[in-house]
């Protein structure tokens, strides 16, 4: 995704224009024929592009000027004004084609419109809870983004009609005029269904309470009626409309957009988010298109995120569709070069100032659906971007470990790179342009924005600062800061590439952007890519791009079809005939739409395309999908069947499938893009030099390297081993001539170099990136290939990479209670089956909570890794995921259990093979689930099977081997640096179980933290004995906690792996509640218990470091699991999910709320996927305001979530803090309890015990309240 905070052409490395030089007039210029011209301007950061064609696409000129980010439009029309002046055609009419930033700017800074937001009623959580993750896994105080909207500007609507009533009364508008709702610019109106007519509804009441014009007199009798008609059936298009119409007529200056409009083919949080967004930015939108406006002179189309151009009409109503406005040009103009070149398959490398964003382009853009702006879900077409945060201004430092460091914080265009001569001295920040000035990659001739000379005494300066602290020569430090720069982007590289099943070696690179030159054939060589293409005109590619876009229009929506696998067609032929023609109806609609928009465009409609239609595709059960061309209707399942192999490895051509989303576009031409470009004319002779300029350069011509290339906006540097020749329309092709191009991380001299260095603190962060995007990428594939939304939605697994020794070298940020506890599960498979046993092809498993496993859902593969040419194993993979059924007393298996053999299917280190499988599905209650996440494990195991061996191939595995040793002593010196920092001394705690579920009697847990210097002993002997019911933890889960506890006090840079647990000591006693022994009832313990460990140990650290530490959250998952057999179906079903609460305050300000805190980090389920998947729905979800307790620093507040059943159904809920208190830390007051509540169809309330299994039938409500957090510093002290 690309990142949208990044300047695209701020300290970009390379001669750029300031504005006091802007024109660059190109050869025939004025030979040029007479006609409508074209003009692209394409608005950045710090500088504006623009460029000047004909109407045959003959570039005529190009101009760079500053931006002016108070009023970008100022830039854009003192450029349009300078080159129409400039052309001698400044009154002949012209098209004006803009990429813009003022949507995405104003989503970074929160800076547009004040939103009202309406939802269901029992919903106004929606947006403000989200997903319940936290952002960053490890942060000792969690905090969301800013919101999108406030709190107090979300009103809910709907419920009984006395309700709908009462809202209509003036009480209630005169409530609203006092909360100062009825003063907001711009409402969003997003119902959960979806639902169209739930929104209409909405509209027409939010119509009725907002200030009217003078014209609303007449529309009265108009609103009630449709009104009256919303009561009781869906609106037609015709009423839809009328309402519309009356809504613009009776409130002047208002915005209102419905969630079914702006995203309708989402589920609910990011149908939400897309429109609460498009609320934000629609009125400046309006606002600044209105000052581009030069009347009838001018035609004026929008860049759109998707690669096409899109009318004023669309922009205004739509603004949200522009937040990728300016990348999309880059990738365009990418194609575009492609395409004069003859090749297709690309590989794009923009790099700037702040970060580089990278797309692979195969015959085409790559379109995606659902991106993030600061966190915020956006759906909306899009060309696929991956975004990593090096560009030249990066900043090079050293960690607290010892290791070299490169971004993602930026010098950015103030000060700058040392080399501007702007830093203070006091201040050294050595970047990435710094570094190439040192090794001389940027020659005397270059000028920073076309007149500064380089300062390369500061770039000596500020990387030699680094280079002391590291006992480096300045030239390797500045070679590792690159080295560091390079490996981040071709991790960028390779997850658009390797890890979507693309070789890059089959692809040519494309770098743009003013430092894409200087590390591309550095990146090639990276990532064994033996072809390099230099567009013309490389600093202005955005701007170029934008002149080959057509003008698209297109269509989104959410159909969810059956299709059915080839073998259910015979017997089903007339449900699949069916979906076919609902499908074909909603093809025909869009069509007729796209139609009338093509039309109200007033374009010409002779330069249309055909329409194309994508589907987006999943197996039955799976709630991700993958995009494949409808237009061929009679191979599109063949077609998903091949990308789902080409992705993850694997298919079932046996199993059904889903249409869920359907889209549909249309193209206008716009003419043609550039084609006579800026830089090329013609030459007398080959300049020997080896600093060659662009300008000099003949067509066809031939150079070797060693050189660097210099133009108007970018350095080039090529290495011996690789040539340059000119080509079609200037555009430059560099070829490597020597060496055979491996793939991998590096290939020939470098594998040399890497083995001669050893253990540098440069390579030290690479393979930490290394290994880090193994784990990633392991858990991409998990959570996209999974069947349940245990796993593919809430993300309940993990993934890891293990040594011979079962050392964990690295792990993705998943969910701690897993990680921390996943080496002993590795070391109880390797002494059933050691390596010299184990099979290279084979996988193993095992969820014995007493041979390494946590709890029996909590399923655990293990796959060897051997190397090429290797006899055995060196490294293993592994993932853990929870199964929300593995048989047991009762659904979910989580039961209130008395012995582990209660609980489900207990397997001990074993093969893992066809009789293995059958056995874990026969236990469960949903097999054919069972089967698609276990078949999703292995194919998580495959990938990070095959990254290794890759890896092991392009350095050697006993270099890989020994870098992960490195890495793990890294570890072991950042946390005991951690400890150190602790006061020494003695520090115990205890806290409370709410009970085991079988009895009331709480169940203690003590420690005795011993600090001694740099190493902590954490002494859990004064713990209660093991209790009957389900909440004993075994040994790991505690050493889990601990690791989890010390990690929150290290610096964000600590890799979590075992070298950090080298520092820390667990006592344990063998048959206490923390250490549970055979046959101990353990299902609670990994979810309930972990949380009240890692409780125990904050409250001992606030003692030591009172000053520091937080209150305590919540504590507790708030497990609820619910089975029975779905009516629809005639099936069982079986659903598990986890629910946030209340964070506590610290020292740094109020608790986060309605967040999932410490040992998990589950995300919520889709309420719309709940009610098209199980027979129940969720009727509230919003926070239990005022929990949180009080204090200097209020805790956060927990939240509500209530279940309404269609069908019986048997619930277990396992929860905590329902009998005592969050504590709060430093004077702060408790947070508030959880409640659990049970309201029967004949309305009767009941409290239920934290941990019980109730039967439930059609009608009744489960309500969960969460707990709040603890408060930090005394209330008094607020005052």
């Amino acid at each position: 995704m690309a990142d949208l905070n990044k300047n695209r052409d701020e300290t970009e490395t390379g001669p750029e224009h300031d504005g006091l030089d802007p024109l660059h007039v190109a050869t025939g210029a004025d030979s040029a024929p007479r006609g409508l011209l074209r003009i692209a301007a394409d608005t950045g950061g710090t500088f504006t592009d623009l460029v000047l064609t004909d109407e045959h696409g003959r570039l005529l000129l190009t101009h760079k000027l500053l931006s002016t980010p108070d009023d970008p439009s100022r830039a854009v029309l003192e450029g349009v004004q300078m080159l129409l002046a400039m052309s001698g055609r400044d009154m002949e009419p012209y098209e004006l084609i803009h990429g813009t930033t003022v949507a995405t700017n104003a989503m970074l800074t929160r800076s547009g419109a004040r939103v009202g937001l309406v939802v269901n009623k029992g919903m106004e959580g929606l947006l403000g809870i989200g997903r319940q993750n936290r952002p960053e896994l490890y942060a000792l105080h969690p905090r969301r983004g800013a919101a999108l909207v406030r709190p107090e500007d979300v009103r809910g609507i709907g419920g009984p009609e006395q309700q709908w009533v009462a809202q209509m009364q003036p009480d209630y508008r005169r409530q609203l005029e006092l909360e100062g709702l009825l003063s907001k610019s711009a409402w969003a109106i997003s119902a959960i269904g979806p639902n169209q007519e739930l929104e209409s509804r909405f509209r027409s009441q939010l119509m009725e309470l907002l200030p009217t014009t003078a014209g609303v007199a007449k529309h009265v009798d108009s609103i009630r009626q449709l009104y009256e008609q919303l009561k009781s059936r869906k609106l037609s298009e015709d009423e839809e409309s009328t309402l519309a119409e009356i809504s613009q007529a009776m409130v002047e200056g208002i915005e209102i957009h419905t969630s079914m409009d702006i995203a309708p083919d989402a589920l609910e949080f990011e149908r939400c988010c897309t429109t609460v967004a498009n609320a934000m930015v629609a009125r400046m939108m309006k606002q600044y298109l209105a000052k581009l406006d030069e009347g009838e002179q001018q035609q004026l189309s929008i860049m759109a995120s998707d690669g096409g151009l899109v009318p004023v009409s669309v922009v205004s109503y739509k603004p949200v569709l522009t937040m990728l406005s300016g990348p999309a040009g880059g990738a365009l103009g990418a194609l575009q070069a492609g395409q004069d070149c003859g090749i297709t398959k690309l590989v794009t490398f923009d790099m700037g100032g702040t970060s580089t964003d990278v797309a692979l382009l195969d015959n085409g853009l790559p379109l995606a659906r659902t991106m993030e702006i600061d966190n915020i879900p956006l759906r909306l077409p899009h060309i696929d971007i991956h975004t990593v945060g090096a560009g030249g201004g990066s900043i090079a430092w050293i960690d607290s470990g010892g290791a070299l460091k490169v971004g993602p914080q930026s010098a950015g265009a103030d000060p700058g790179p040392a080399c501007y001569g702007r830093q203070k001295h006091d201040e050294p920040l050595a970047t990435v342009t710094d570094a190439h000035v040192v090794l001389g990659h940027l020659p005397e001739e270059v000028r920073l924005a076309g007149k500064l000379e380089l300062d390369r005494v500061a770039s000596d300066r500020v990387v030699n600062v680094l280079a002391k602290q590291l006992g480096l020569a300045v030239e390797d430090c500045a070679e590792g800061i690159l080295r560091i720069a390079d490996q981040n982007m071709a991790n960028a590289i390779r997850a658009v590439s390797s890890q979507r099943g693309h070789d890059p070696r089959q692809y040519t690179l494309v770098p743009f952007g003013g430092a894409g030159g200087l590390h591309a054939v550095r990146l090639a060589e990276l990532l064994g890519m033996r072809r390099i293409l230099l567009p013309a005109s490389p600093g202005l590619l955005s701007a170029v791009g934008m002149l080959s876009a057509p003008l698209r229009f297109s269509r989104s929506r959410r159909v969810e079809l059956a299709m059915y696998s080839r073998s259910e067609a015979e017997f089903r032929r007339d449900e699949l005939y069916d979906a076919l023609a609902t499908l074909d109806r909603h093809i025909e609609q869009m069509t007729k739409e796209l139609e009338s928009d093509v039309q109200a465009a007033d374009r010409d409609t002779r330069m249309w395309s055909s329409f194309r239609t994508l589907v987006d595709v999943r197996y039955a059960g799976q709630d991700h999908e993958l995009t494949v061309d409808w237009n061929a209707r009679h191979q599109w399942d063949e077609d998903f069947h091949r990308l789902h192999e080409q992705l993850y490895g694997h298919c079932h051509l046996d199993r059904a499938l889903e249409i869920v989303s359907v889209h549909v576009s249309v193209e206008v031409s716009q003419g043609q893009g550039v084609n006579n470009p800026v830089n090329l004319h013609a030459s007398t002779e080959t300049r020997l030099s080896r600093v060659v300029q662009r300008d000099d350069l003949l067509p066809l011509q031939w150079h070797t390297g060693p050189l660097t290339l210099m133009e108007q906006s970018a350095t080039t540097t090529i290495p011996a081993g690789w040539d340059l020749r000119v080509v079609d329309n200037g555009h430059i092709l560099i070829e490597k001539t020597t060496g055979t191009g491996d793939l991998g991380p590096g290939t020939g001299k470098q594998v040399a170099a890497n083995r001669e260095q050893g253990s540098d603190p440069i390579e030290l962060e690479i393979f930490r990136q290394l290994f880090a995007a193994v784990a990633e990428e392991m858990g991409n594939s998990l959570m996209r290939t999974a069947h349940s939304p245990n796993i593919n939605q809430r993300r309940d697994f993990s993934c890891a990479i293990f040594d011979e020794q079962a050392r964990m070298i690295a792990q993705a940020a998943h969910i701690p209670v897993h990680l921390g506890s996943m080496g002993t599960a590795v070391q109880a498979v390797l002494e059933r089956f050691p390596l010299a046993e184990m099979d290279p092809d084979a996988h193993y498993i095992v969820n014995d909570p007493f041979s390494g496993g946590t709890h029996l859902p909590d399923i655990t593969i293990v796959s060897p890794v051997v190397p090429l040419e290797e006899d055995l194993p060196r490294f293993l993979v592994a993932s853990r995921a929870h199964h929300s059924d593995v048989g047991g007393i009762s659904p979910g298996s989580l039961p209130l259990s008395r012995h582990i053999d209660e609980e489900g299917i207990r397997i001990e280190p074993a093969l893992y093979d066809k009789e293995m499988q059958g056995r874990i599905c026969t236990a469960s209650r949903t097999p054919q689930e069972r089967l698609g996440d276990l078949n999703a494990q292995i194919a998580s195991q495959l990938t990070g099977r095959r990254r290794l061996i890759e890896m092991c191939g392009s350095y050697g595995w006993e270099h890989v081997s020994a870098m992960a040793t490195t890495l793990l002593q890294y570890s072991a010196r950042m946390m005991r640096e951690v400890v150190a920092a602790i006061p020494d001394g003695t520090f115990e705690a205890e806290d409370f179980m709410d009970g085991d579920g079988l009895e009331a009697t709480d169940v203690a847990i003590r420690v005795k933290l011993t600090v001694a210097g740099d190493e902590l002993t954490a002494d859990f002997t004064g713990t209660d004995e093991q209790v009957p019911g389900s909440i004993n933890a075994v040994r790991a889960i505690t050493l889990s906690a601990l690791g989890y506890v010390l990690r929150l006090l290290a610096p964000a840079e600590l890799p979590q792996n075992e070298g950090a647990m080298q520092p820390l000591k667990l006592v344990t006693r063998p048959g206490s509640l923390v250490d549970a022994q055979y046959p101990a009832a353990v299902a609670a313990g990994n979810v309930e218990t972990s949380q009240r460990i890692t409780d125990v140990l904050m409250q001992a650290l606030a003692k030591a470091m009172p000053e520091r530490m937080p209150a305590c959250s919540q504590g507790t998952m708030n497990n609820v699991l619910i089975g029975g057999v779905d009516p629809r179906t005639g099936q069982p079903f079986s659903y598990y999910e986890t629910i946030g609460g209340g964070c506590g305050a610290g020292p740094d300000g109020p608790g986060e709320s309605a967040i999932h805190s410490h040992m998990t980090n589950t995300l919520n389920t889709p309420i719309e996927t709940i009610a098209r998947r199980y027979p129940f729905r969720v009727v509230e979800y919003h926070l239990a305001r005022g929990t949180g307790g009080e204090g200097l620093h209020r805790g956060g507040d927990g939240l509500v979530r209530t279940y309404e059943f269609d069908a019986p159904a048997t619930v277990t809920l396992i929860t905590e803090r329902r009998r005592h208190s969050p504590p709060g830390a430093n004077g702060g007051q408790p947070g508030s309890k959880g409640a659990n509540i049970l309201q029967r169809a004949d309305g009767t309330r009941s409290i239920l015990p934290g941990k019980c299994t109730i039967e439930v039938e059609p009608g009744e409500q489960l309500e969960i309240v969460t707990p709040g957090g603890g408060g930090w510093g005394s209330p008094g002290q607020a005052e």
